[in-house]
């Protein structure tokens, strides 16, 4: 499946199948895998080492799935914005990297079937999500992206917290701070297209306006959802401000760039709240 030489050893052939799954998830460690770990982490919470091991093998293959199926649809985007890709890269053909992509498509069920059926249904409407992005260009509208990124988000974030807390039923703080958490990416996820240069494939992106307003509305609304302290509350306050004014006055591709990583943080940051619930870590 994997592009390689005949001559090629046993252990190249293994490095390069390694290098072409982590390129394929590579920029997503930092927004999806590393913040849906922590959430996962804190709303479970964590019941053992082994079960927060097993949570993070499951949001990376479910990652792989979704990244193989966009990248698999996008081969002249990212040959302007990512040519470092495997398949702009030339590690993996487009043929096979379609059979690799419907072949996790029913892996990542059957995987999912271990840990009971709210998690298989997470897999399976998280699949279907990725079918609709990339097969009946959802991914064509900003209103119809963030629908998918909210559903596909919020599937990484159940099935991770269902794994992580070796549960069958979310308590009252995993609900609530699944509704917190899928609200503000809804509304704020869009953010990537600016990081994205989206504007080079002509896809309508959302106002920055309207995002540099969410993003202080949805901290001052968390903190006090969460019941934080005031230092801890002014903490998160300046975050959000500074992200939406980088969003706002920093608007070259670079800038854009290093803004979703800021935007990033202030995700994690949000993620972190729903320990105030749980240990009042954040009262101060």
């Amino acid at each position: 499946m994997i592009r390689m030489a005949r001559s090629s050893s046993p252990i190249a052939t293994l490095a390069r199948l390694r290098r072409t799954l982590i390129l394929f998830t590579y920029t997503d460690f930092k927004t999806i895998l590393l913040p849906v770990f922590t959430f996962a982490s804190i709303t479970a919470p964590v019941s053992s080492t082994r079960n927060g091991i097993i949570a993070g093998i499951w949001i990376w293959v479910h990652l792989l799935q979704c990244n193989v199926s966009n990248q698999c649809n996008s081969a002249v985007e990212d040959r302007i914005n990512h040519p470092w890709r495997p398949i702009p890269a030339g590690l993996i053909s487009e043929s096979n990297a379609h059979i690799l992509r419907w072949a996790l498509a029913i892996l990542c069920p059957c995987f999912s079937s271990i840990f009971g059926f709210p998690t298989v249904l997470s897999s399976m409407l998280m699949t279907t999500t990725m079918i609709l992005y990339d097969n009946f260009n959802f991914a064509g509208h900003w209103a119809s992206k963030n629908l998918c990124s909210f559903f596909a988000y919020l599937c990484f974030e159940v099935g991770a917290v269902m794994i992580m807390g070796n549960v069958r039923h979310l308590d009252a703080v995993a609900l609530r701070a699944l509704v917190s958490s899928g609200l503000v990416i809804l509304s704020t996820i869009h953010i990537q297209d600016f990081a994205d240069g989206n504007i080079s494939y002509c896809r309508p992106t959302a106002s920055r306006i309207l995002t540099c307003v969410l993003i202080p509305f949805w901290s001052i609304y968390n903190a006090s959802a969460w019941g934080i302290g005031i230092w801890s509350s002014f903490i998160f306050y300046c975050v959000g401000f500074v992200v939406a004014w980088r969003i706002y006055f920093f608007r070259t591709m670079h800038e854009d760039r290093n803004s979703y990583v800021a935007y990033n943080v202030w995700l994690m940051i949000l993620h972190l709240l729903p320990a105030n619930a749980r240990w009042r870590v954040f009262s101060s």
